[in-house]
């Protein structure tokens, strides 16, 4: 039989060796639960911010849709007015032009055929461009017309 002091070496190095391994085994763990729940926390962390910022990259481009739409829409309610006082205006000169035609132009040699001078058109006309002018004044109007 082995001595009393042999099997108390034998257990002491065994509880030594128990010791160092559990201490070993609870580092290594401590470490590994450690990083896993760091590593997890950061992947659900990184989701999360891209989930937001997806959010707000989907709101931004919702706000500049909005935006180029209602640009647009401006701009094309602004061709429309230009496109109306042009058209107000040649209209306007028609009637100029046909009212002229009664005036005498034989002081300077030129003759011009008389054209007819619809009242009624006239009087559309005028209310046309009471409608395009930003203005009640003539200067006003002048000022807004697509030809200045």
């Amino acid at each position: 039989m082995a001595d009393y002091s042999t099997v108390v070496k034998m257990i002491l190095q065994v509880a030594s060796g128990v010791v160092v391994g559990g201490g070993i085994l609870v580092w290594l763990g401590k470490t590994i639960i450690a990083d896993w729940i760091r590593n997890a926390t950061s992947h659900q962390y990184a989701r999360l911010l891209e989930d937001y910022k997806a959010t707000l990259r989907s709101a931004a481009e919702r706000e500049f849709a909005s935006f180029t739409d209602d640009l647009e829409k401006a701009r094309r309610i602004t061709e429309q007015r230009w496109t109306l006082r042009r058209d107000t205006c040649l209209e306007a000169l028609e009637v100029v032009d046909a009212q002229f035609t009664h005036m005498d132009w034989g002081a300077i040699g030129v003759d011009v055929t008389s054209q007819p001078v619809d009242i009624t058109k006239a009087r559309s006309v005028m209310n046309k461009l009471v409608l395009t002018c930003r203005s009640s004044k003539v200067e006003g109007c002048i000022a807004a017309s697509p030809c200045r």
